[in-house]
């Protein structure tokens, strides 16, 4: 299956794809009753790997805000969104409303004040990549050549036709079987991954 066709599909599918990895990312804290839906999430994807139909996955929490002293190597939060930003623009779609940027007043002493930007990023998220792309060869146009998929994420945003696809109903068409095994607590589960606050 092409990286085309697996990004573009309605909601990305994953037949036959055993060539790809899904980094899933999740808040740092996560409220006690929340701890069952991340889990779930954790469970589907191991059961995925386990039939074969991804290569890998890997939970992972959100990068930090900002550059932490020194150039350690690791990007930030805004780098990763700005990549998933570009995935979703490339292929028609929307981050919103799971993912959104706004300014907040960062104040200093004696009432001074700099508006700094934020970013809001959901409970979970899934990074969908391509294990067989080389990314070795990638210019800065193609950097993201190997990422197929960010989910949630909104189909043709602004129409009447828009449709969010979360990560709970992604997983629940790309593992059906698991709907029984998974521990999700009710429907307000689907909300709270993308409508969480940071």
């Amino acid at each position: 299956m092409s990286a085309d066709k697996f990004a573009d599909a309605a909601p990305i599918a994953l037949e036959s794809t055993g060539d790809c990895r899904i980094d899933c990312y999740v808040r740092a804290s996560v409220p006690g009753p929340l701890v069952e839906t991340v889990d779930a999430v954790v469970g589907r994807l191991e059961r995925l790997r386990e039939r074969e139909q991804i290569a890998a996955y890997r939970v992972t929490d959100w990068p930090p805000e900002h550059h932490i002293g020194g150039d350690s190597g690791v990007g930030t939060r805004d780098d990763l969104v700005t990549e998933f930003e570009r995935w979703a623009s490339r292929h028609g779609h929307s981050l919103e409303p799971a993912f959104r940027r706004r300014e907040r007043p960062t104040t200093y002493g004696w009432g001074a004040c700099d508006w700094r930007e934020q970013v809001r990023v959901p409970l979970v998220a899934l990074a969908v990549y391509d294990e067989s792309a080389d990314t070795d060869e990638a210019t800065d146009d193609d950097a993201m050549k190997g990422l197929r998929a960010v989910v949630p994420y909104t189909e043709r945003p602004g129409t009447a036709g828009q449709r969010t696809h979360t990560v709970r109903e992604w997983l629940r068409r790309a593992d059906p079987e698991g709907d029984a095994a998974s521990a999700h607590p009710g429907d307000h589960g689907e909300v709270v991954l993308l409508e969480g606050r940071q």
